[in-house]
């Protein structure tokens, strides 16, 4: 086979592929509600998951939100599109633990996301759930809420950008919030004290920064 030849045949090949893959309204749309169907179970699970934080006034980060097995296998397979997602909307199941107890249930969201239900099937709390999840939910927005001051601090000592840093209460603080040791009254007198690890493209640190019973900054350390 000659060289003119096998150049044609490279031209044919390239002429098949861009017909097939490239100039194909039906599988361009079909890649296009793919996309569509990807980002809004993100967006509808997010929703699900801000609602049952708030519901039972915890962190997010004590709240898994996953599509319903059957409709997540439907999807899958292509039997639910992206006009069907947009009609009935979707299903979610969820599960919250928090250190005084847990529950599950699920959320079905209506077409555009615009409509919400939460349904718990198992709730299991301590007595004192009503009384003490208060406290609980304003210890985790001191947290949240100082965090933010530490990386701040951060940012301005060694200018990164905010996505660059990591900030955590320090561990055996951590366990002692988390067994109920720390009250929200200690907290408000003695402060936080969180870690902190900066990497960026140019620079990489870590250290540890102490609030007082504001959330300001009283102290910080490389």
């Amino acid at each position: 086979m000659n060289r003119k030849t096998n150049q044609t045949i490279a031209a044919i090949l390239i002429i098949f592929v861009t017909f097939t893959f490239g100039s194909n309204p039906a599988l361009a749309k079909k890649k296009s509600d793919e996309t569509k169907i990807r980002n809004h179970i993100q967006r509808w699970g997010d929703h699900c998951k801000r609602d049952i934080a708030e519901k039972y006034r915890a962190s997010q980060s004590d709240v898994r939100v996953s599509v319903g097995a059957t409709e997540r296998e439907a999807i899958d397979a292509g039997d639910i599109t992206w006009n069907d997602m947009k009609r009935y909307g979707l299903s979610f199941n969820w599960e919250i633990q928090q250190r005084n107890g847990s529950a599950d249930g699920y959320c079905n969201i209506g077409g555009e996301g615009k409509d919400i239900e939460i349904v718990a099937n198992n709730e299991d709390f301590q007595n004192n759930y009503s009384s003490g999840s208060d406290d609980d939910a304003k210890i985790e927005a001191r947290v949240g809420r100082w965090g933010k001051n530490c990386k701040n601090k951060v940012a301005e000592q060694f200018d990164v950008p905010m996505s660059d840093i990591q900030v955590s209460v320090g561990a055996t603080m951590q366990q002692s919030i988390d067994a109920g040791e720390m009250t929200l009254n200690e907290i408000e007198r003695y402060g936080l004290s969180f870690n902190w690890e900066a990497n960026s493209r140019y620079k990489s640190a870590n250290g540890y920064c102490n609030t007082d019973g504001d959330g300001n900054v009283v102290e910080f350390r490389q």
